[in-house]
């Protein structure tokens, strides 16, 4: 399936983000960060979009729904459980931040596709 596709690894670096405090910066600029959030995978990645004050967090596979975050519920099956709670409670944190616009979990099918500006 991935015949021909050129995949670039990247790797964290140390960091304000996240339970684990290493992300990596996607333009240089703080806008887009790749964060380290494990959950149900070690290597998984929490989006953090911001601009003027304000941000939108993707959770990844850190957290299912909102009621993962809300209710601490685990992503399920994880390599580590104490780095994937850890993850949870980071994603639970920032959604409670008062510049948090919204906090997506990527698998949440009452999801509805819509245009988020900051």
């Amino acid at each position: 399936m991935w015949k021909g596709v050129k995949i670039r690894t990247f790797q964290f670096s140390p960091s304000q983000y996240g339970a684990r405090k290493s992300a990596l910066d996607l333009f240089g600029d703080e806008s887009v960060m790749l964060i380290h959030a494990p959950g149900h995978c070690a290597g998984t990645t929490a989006t953090l979009v911001q601009a003027n004050d304000k941000f939108v967090l993707l959770t990844g596979d850190s957290a299912y729904a909102i009621k993962s975050w809300e209710q601490m519920i685990s992503p399920g099956i994880t390599p580590n459980a104490k780095k994937a709670m850890e993850s949870l409670a980071w994603v639970r944190m920032m959604s409670q931040q008062p510049g948090c616009v919204e906090t997506l979990a990527t698998h949440d099918p009452a999801v509805i596709p819509h245009t988020i500006e900051l």
